[in-house]
């Protein structure tokens, strides 16, 4: 191998970085973007040797597994799908425990680093890195991954507007394990809904924030950490695709189709949890398909899909049984592979269930504590509302259950679904003529079929049991990604290699025109200060408006921008200002005594917010323009305002 070779991909990452940096008129920035390159990708690196090398020691226990035909691939998925399960899973009972500190935190990566590294020649794990390095699949892919690593630097809630800046990371995705973290441990959150999810990748978070001392510290370091999985999901594809393949330009086209999709770039550099459950979903799929339907496999799978649930519950619809019901369906179709008797399929499916279960063990107990339902916030009308009233209960029924019609949802696949921009129309048509040629191919078509089978699955999910929005379509993206790969692989090699090239920095231009749009529509700050100071919002903290204030937010609860101790709840309780509004009858008098038994002397009201909650999840009436008046009248002081849709409130003193 050309010894600069490995050193290609790194060079094209960094270059196109610094085109885009130039392009957002943030060249100046190129130096502390480096620093974050080597902090908060240090950062992401620890807990993946950490993970890789817990799940080296559950693959031991595997160590009759075949090796199918691509076994780069089937061991990379074995150990990050079970390791990562295995980090999550310790994180969780340390967090329950009390124990998630910095120091216990760091021993727990460094061991799993020991696992990784122990009994390795060293010279050769550097041959394999430079290897996988070098792999044609990653120098076509880093012009992708630079966008994405440049988007996920910037500080929380500055991008995406279509996302609300990142309105989930600053609720729950980053809110809550920071919460968890003030409170010394994983408690139970009645103001936040979400905590009571299973939120396995938060718990990564958790770790992160304690061992770079705080959520702010750590916030850019889990948003590199989430943008890793999506890196590491369109590796897996590569490996996977170009082994099963024997051609090198379908494990590039794989890889490139995964990163190529503009909603991959949005929710993988924010520190949302989609490219987390993604990664896990395929690693279940891809140890299936190379390891053989059988119990130890499948069982090892279920891991893989249960920590892929546990990260995003829709997962459970979108990977946990469509992963299954693909292998089963397609992988003895296979050339030369052997059927599989209907016993030991059934078996295997237990088994598969099983282990996916189990994995749920903390979360369900906790939650059974917590709130006398384990499934809590689901299953409320048989298992119990917890601390809900029933408007509570229904408001959070009727904002995550499909409400649209039959003829409405068949529609959607493309009004709301397939013809969203963050799919596009250029990509469809590469994953569709992929599919195509793929199934065309006796060699693919067995693995092509279990990829439509999966996407099927995925896409009557979506249009059944969800509320249709685009985002909850990107599951898909997987299976397509591979269909994409592997028909790659049916076209001459000159014909292949500019249609990937075209693919990736087509897409990559792309998406640097998008992260302009979304940095600009950010300011401020603008994007050079943002990418020079990532501790920008923090120091907003020590501003006027929130200086020596203890703040309850109204009609918002984007409670990552406020200081520890923010009063809030999220959309669906029943908020602290209606709350204190029922308290005291509607009179101002008693409702400022209720107030300020929240502990709040500062009232922020985000009126545009309270608008799109009453249309969507709906809102407590108690929340009105009229009713802040009569608190004005009564001696509340309005104070400066940045935007005529923020109102501020001072308490008067009793």
């Amino acid at each position: 191998m050309n010894r600069a070779r490995p050193l290609l991909p790194f060079v094209a990452l960094l270059a196109a970085a610094g085109v885009l940096l130039a392009a957002l008129g943030a060249a100046g920035a190129a130096g502390s973007w480096a620093l974050t390159l080597v902090l908060e990708g240090g950062t992401a690196a620890l807990f993946w040797g950490a993970a890789l090398g817990f799940g080296r020691l559950a693959a031991r226990a595997l160590k009759d597994l075949p090796d199918g035909r691509a076994p780069a691939a089937r061991r990379f998925a074995l150990e990050a799908g079970l390791g990562f399960a295995a980090l999550m899973t310790a994180l969780h009972l340390l967090g329950l425990a009390g124990f998630v500190k910095a120091p216990v935190v760091l021993v727990l990566l460094l061991g799993g680093w020991v696992a990784a590294l122990a009994g390795r020649d060293a010279r050769g794990l550097g041959r394999r890195a430079a290897e996988l390095s070098g792999h044609p699949a990653v120098a076509v892919a880093a012009p992708l991954a630079a966008v994405l690593l440049v988007a996920a630097s910037f500080p929380p809630g500055m991008l995406w507007p279509s996302e609300g800046k990142g309105y989930d990371a600053l609720l729950y995705h980053l809110q809550v394990p920071r919460e968890w973290l003030e409170a010394g441990g994983v408690r139970a959150l009645p103001h936040n809904v979400y905590a009571y999810l299973p939120l396995n990748f938060e718990m990564l978070a958790l770790g992160g924030f304690a061992l770079r001392g705080g959520a702010f510290e750590g916030a850019l370091a889990v948003q590199w950490l989430h943008a890793s999985f999506a890196l590491a999901t369109a590796l897996l594809l590569a490996l996977w695709a170009g082994a099963r393949t024997g051609a090198p330009a379908a494990g590039a086209a794989a890889a490139a189709a995964y990163l190529a999709v503009p909603w991959n770039l949005v929710t993988g550099s924010l520190a949302y949890n989609e490219q987390a459950a993604a990664f896990l979903g395929l690693c279940a799929v891809v140890v299936l398909w190379e390891g053989g339907i059988a119990p130890r496999v499948a069982a090892a799978a279920g891991i893989c899909a249960g920590a892929a649930v546990g990260t995003k519950l829709t997962a459970a619809g979108f990977l946990f049984l469509p992963a299954l019901a693909a292998a089963a369906a397609f992988r003895d179709r296979e050339e030369g592979a052997e059927r599989t008797p209907p016993k030991h399929l059934a078996l295997a499916a237990l088994a598969f269930c099983a282990a996916g279960l189990l994995l749920h063990a903390p979360y369900l107990a906790r939650n059974a504590a917590w709130t006398g339902n384990p499934a809590f916030p689901f299953a409320t009308r048989v298992l119990g509302r917890g601390h809900w009233t029933e408007a509570e209960e229904w408001r959070f029924i009727n904002g995550h259950f499909p409400r649209a019609s039959l003829g409405d949802r068949a529609a959607a696949v493309w009004t709301r679904g397939l013809g969203d921009p963050g799919y596009g129309l250029a990509w469809l048509a590469a994953a569709a003529a992929g599919l195509g040629l793929a199934l065309s191919k006796r060699r693919t078509r067995a693995l092509a079929g279990g990829a439509a089978v999966l996407g099927g699955m995925q896409l009557l999910f979506w249009l059944s049991a969800t509320h249709l929005q685009p985002r909850f379509l990107q599951p898909l993206t997987v299976p397509l990604a591979l269909a994409a790969g592997l028909g790659a692989a049916a076209l001459p090699a000159r014909a292949a290699w500019p249609a990937v090239l075209a693919l990736a920095l087509g897409h990559a231009a792309w998406h640097g025109a998008l992260l302009e749009r979304g940095a600009q529509a950010g300011a401020p700050p603008d994007a050079r200060e943002a990418l020079s100071n990532p501790a920008v919002f923090e120091e907003l903290l020590d501003s006027p408006v929130l200086k020596d204030r203890r703040v309850l937010l109204v009609g918002d609860a984007r409670a990552f921008w406020f200081a520890p101790g923010t009063v809030y709840a999220d959309p669906f309780e029943v908020s602290p200002f209606a709350k204190a509004w029922r308290a005291g009858g509607g009179e101002p008098a008693r409702v400022f005594d209720a107030l300020r038994q929240t502990g709040a002397d500062r009232l922020i009201i985000r009126w545009d917010e309270v608008e799109r909650l009453r249309s969507t999840y709906g809102l407590d009436p108690e929340i009105t323009r009229e009713n802040v008046a009569r608190l004005v009248a009564a001696g509340a002081r309005r104070a400066e305002s940045p935007s005529p849709m923020l109102e501020i409130l001072d308490l008067p003193r009793p």
